[in-house]
């Protein structure tokens, strides 16, 4: 039981310590489809991304516009050569599915990037097409 507390606190200051730093991006987009991020599939509406930097991570705070739907995920940062002209939220498209893969920010170098889920692995394994990238703008 003390172990669950000590975890649950734990969890807890994460969290808070998350939450406390600025948000280095606001993104907003209309996604015409559901999608998966992580292990979630969100569906179709408007939503806002905004990342929440804590040392050596960057998470990404995925919220639908009406508040119903919060996904909270950890991303990479890629690098581009070229700064990205507009603002987009790159999907692959892979067995049917959507899957939220990248996000760029018009003028910058650098994004945020997800790792591909097991799911999204299987599909593009099982599936004979290639998977198609789909930017989603505001």
């Amino acid at each position: 039981m003390k172990k669950q507390l000590f975890v649950l606190a734990a969890l807890a200051v994460m969290f808070i310590g998350v939450s406390a730093h600025a948000q280095t991006i606001n993104v907003k987009a209309d996604i015409p489809f559901d999608f998966v991020v992580g292990q979630q599939t969100l569906p179709q509406g408007q939503y806002s991304v905004a990342t929440l930097s804590s040392p050596g991570s960057q998470y990404l705070a995925i919220r639908n516009v009406d508040g119903r739907t919060e996904r909270m995920e950890l991303a990479r940062s890629p690098e581009s050569l070229n700064p990205a002209e507009i603002s987009k939220l790159v999907f692959h498209h892979v067995g049917g599915r959507y899957f939220l893969a990248q996000i760029w920010t018009s003028g910058n170098n650098s994004g945020y990037e997800f790792n591909q889920t097991k799911l999204e692995k299987e599909l593009a394994r099982a599936s004979k097409a290639p998977d198609v990238s789909i930017a989603a703008l505001r």
